[in-house]
């Protein structure tokens, strides 16, 4: 149904604009390789950049995002947890993203016209995103695979400790640092996009007021992808009988 390659999207923001990270992995022989990785000027460069039968995992890093880090949580309730972050936000009008939920929660927030209008953009240009995720909320996958000390991300830094973030901190830093994840060596651009795909192979569970909304996305690519592939065995089935 997604076939065996995957692409990873992260829209980041600076002082001096957007960029866009674009990474793809192929799955061989139950490893993962990186078959292509690309800096993209413009979201009008995707669609040649792509290869539109492979699912899309969108990261979201963008100035509307907001973080914050709870050290003490009252309550267990999502809500809750939420409000304590963020307090007296409207549901209605934001999407938010949890990660560490019972050790030091961090809620990722947006509003959702900011988030509706970049999917709405990308389905125009006729990109197919099967899931969307929110700021550094797609680092929770990777996060037994890194080393304690600093992660550089574009625009954030990220200090963990115990495999667990400890402090998130704003930053103009275009330095980029490599890491090794599991045998594949990756620049630091380039780290939610991955993070983002493995989510998915791992199937990871995550804790949102959208995930209907991405299971929905993640249908209509499927079907999407089905109906090609069932059209392609139809013209070689036809073709066959004819010969």
């Amino acid at each position: 149904k997604e076939g065996f390659t995957y692409s990873g999207l992260e829209i980041t923001e600076s002082e001096k604009g957007e960029s866009y990270f674009l990474l793809e992995l192929t799955k061989r022989k139950g490893e993962l390789v990186i078959t292509n990785k690309k800096e993209l000027s413009s979201l009008e460069e995707l669609p040649n950049a792509i290869q539109k039968k492979y699912p899309i995992f969108l990261c979201i890093n963008t100035k509307n995002i907001l973080t914050k880090k709870i050290e003490t949580v009252n309550g267990s309730d999502i809500n809750t947890i939420v409000n304590q972050a963020f307090p007296n936000i409207d549901f209605n009008n934001f999407y938010y993203q949890i990660i560490q939920q019972f050790n030091g929660p961090i809620v990722t927030l947006s509003r959702k016209e900011a988030v509706d209008t970049l999917v709405k953009k990308l389905q125009e240009l006729k990109v197919n995103i099967s899931r969307f995720s929110l700021g550094i909320s797609p680092l929770e996958n990777i996060l037994p695979y890194l080393e304690e000390g600093i992660i550089q991300i574009p625009n954030l830094q990220v200090e963990l400790v115990d495999k667990t973030i400890t402090s998130i901190t704003p930053t103009e830093n275009e330095n980029k640092r490599l890491y090794t994840i599991n045998g594949l060596e990756l620049s630091s651009s380039y780290l939610l996009a991955f993070s983002a795909i493995l989510g998915n192979l791992n199937q990871s569970s995550r804790t949102t007021n959208f995930e209907d909304i991405t299971e929905n996305l993640k249908w209509e690519f499927k079907n999407f992808r089905i109906f090609n592939q069932v059209m392609k065995l139809a013209l070689v089935f036809f073709v066959a009988l004819l010969l």
